[in-house]
Formats: C-alpha cells, sequence, structure tokens
C-alpha cells in the first residue's frame, strides 16, 4: 500500500515539472494598472537627466517588434523594488519589484510620456532603455531584437 502511494506521488510530482526548463515571465498586465493611472504616472514623473547612468547592474532588455513587447531580465542577484523603466528618456512604466533571476513582459502601450502618448502610439524606435530605482540610475543591455 505504501509503494503504491509513493509511486502515485512520485507520477503526481513528475506531472507537474516542465522539461523545457523555460518559465513564463510575468507579464505587466492592463488589470494592474489602467490606462488613465499610467499616464497620470508618466506626467508626474521626470527623467533623471541630471544623473549619470551606471553599468554595475546585470539587467538585459529583448525587443519584439512584432507583438510590440519588450522583456526586461534581471541577471543580477538582487530585488529591485521600486522600478521606473524608462524608454529613449521619455516613456517611462513603474515595476514595484523585479526579483533576482527573473525577468517581466511591458507591452509598447503601457509605456507613456508626459504628454500622455504611448510608446505605440508614436511608432518610435527604442534607443535606450534605462532602470531608475531608489539606489540609482542603471543602463540595461541592449536592447536586443527578438
Amino acid at each position: 500500500m505504501i509503494r503504491q502511494g509513493m509511486i502515485v506521488l512520485s507520477a503526481l510530482v513528475l506531472a507537474g515539472c516542465t522539461t523545457s526548463g523555460e518559465r513564463n515571465p510575468p507579464t505587466a498586465t492592463r488589470s494592474q494598472q489602467e490606462p488613465t493611472q499610467l499616464a497620470a504616472y508618466a506626467a508626474s514623473v521626470q527623467f533623471p537627466s541630471d544623473v549619470t547612468a551606471s553599468k554595475d547592474l546585470r539587467v538585459a532588455a529583448v525587443l519584439n517588434n512584432d507583438n510590440g513587447t519588450i522583456k526586461i531580465y534581471n541577471f543580477s542577484n538582487q530585488t529591485l523594488r521600486d522600478v521606473r523603466v524608462w524608454i529613449n528618456h521619455s516613456f517611462v512604466f513603474r515595476l514595484n519589484t523585479l526579483v533576482p533571476n527573473s525577468s517581466v513582459i511591458i507591452h509598447r502601450d503601457q509605456l507613456y510620456d508626459a504628454t500622455g502618448r504611448t510608446l505605440a502610439s508614436v511608432q518610435s524606435t527604442v534607443r535606450s532603455i534605462q532602470l531608475q530605482t531608489p539606489e540609482g540610475l542603471y543602463d540595461v543591455q541592449g536592447p536586443a531584437l527578438e
């Protein structure tokens, strides 16, 4: 009886595992913040142009122009809190946290500038991505194209 229970338990554990090793990153979903909230936040903050960006943080970005997303990878071993993701020094999105060795997907229509325009609406090329935390401003590696 115990042996059969162990076999069933092992089968359930194995069924829950994936063999690809691929994790689905969290997506900055529309349900988290409404467009009016995103636009109001962008209007209330300014890019820190008086600060020199550091390259000390191991973070990278990958663009997918087909589906209009930007995937941010945190390769560091620290949790990033109260993060502002800046695109081209103008468009911003706020992340509460970005945990170590994880990623998040941001849609171009979730990035707003101070005038209320989205990155998706202006059809602008992404030239730079930087993260602002309470600790400083950091250059992101990339962006690379997917």
